[in-house]
C-alpha cells in the first residue's frame, strides 16, 4: 500500500490540464500572470479584504488579455484547465495560498472563455465557485471536481464520494 505523499512530482501528471506541448504555447499567458499576479499581491500584502484582492485580479487579469491579442489567442479552455492543473500540483505540495490564487485564475478564465467578457463579478455560479475556494475543503472538492485525474483522491482519500 502507497503512503500519500507531500511529493507530487510522483504524480507525473498533468491534471486534466493540456499536454507540454500545449503548455508551453501558453507559457507567456502564465508567466505574465504570475508577475501581474505577484504585483497585485505585493500591492496588497495579502492583508487587504478578500474581495479586494479578488478585484484586483479580476481587473488585472482583464486588462493582460485586453492589452494583448498575443495573449488573449491562449485564452481558451485548456488554458483554464492548466490553471486548474496549477492549483491541484500546488495543493498537493502544500502550497494553499498558492493553489487558491491559481484556481481562481482558473475561474477568472472559465467566466471569460464561457461569456466572453469580463461582466460576471454578480454570475451566481461564479460567486459560489469563488466562496467554495476560499475555504480548505472546498478547494480541494472544486479542483478535484475541475480535474478528472483523480491525483486530488489518492492524495485526500476523505474527497472520494463527494
Amino acid at each position: 500500500i502507497m503512503e500519500p505523499s507531500t511529493d507530487a512530482e510522483q504524480f507525473a501528471c498533468t491534471h486534466g490540464g493540456p499536454g507540454e506541448i500545449e503548455a508551453s504555447k501558453k507559457a507567456v499567458f502564465v508567466e505574465t500572470c504570475n508577475a501581474t499576479m505577484g504585483k497585485v499581491h505585493k500591492a496588497l500584502l495579502f492583508r487587504a479584504p478578500r474581495q479586494e484582492i479578488i478585484a484586483a485580479e479580476m481587473i488585472a487579469v482583464e486588462e493582460m488579455i485586453s492589452n494583448s491579442d498575443g495573449i488573449q489567442s491562449m485564452v481558451d479552455e485548456s488554458l483554464m484547465r492548466l490553471y486548474f492543473g496549477l492549483a491541484v500540483s500546488d495543493l498537493l505540495k502544500a502550497k494553499v495560498e498558492d493553489s487558491r490564487v491559481n484556481a481562481r485564475v482558473g475561474l477568472y478564465i472559465a467566466m471569460y472563455v464561457q461569456k466572453g467578457n469580463f461582466d460576471f463579478i454578480d454570475d451566481v455560479n461564479f460567486r459560489t465557485a469563488l466562496g467554495q475556494v476560499e475555504t480548505d475543503s472546498g478547494l480541494a472538492k472544486f479542483l478535484n471536481v475541475q480535474t478528472k485525474c483523480g491525483c486530488l483522491e489518492q492524495a485526500l482519500p476523505s474527497l472520494k464520494g463527494g
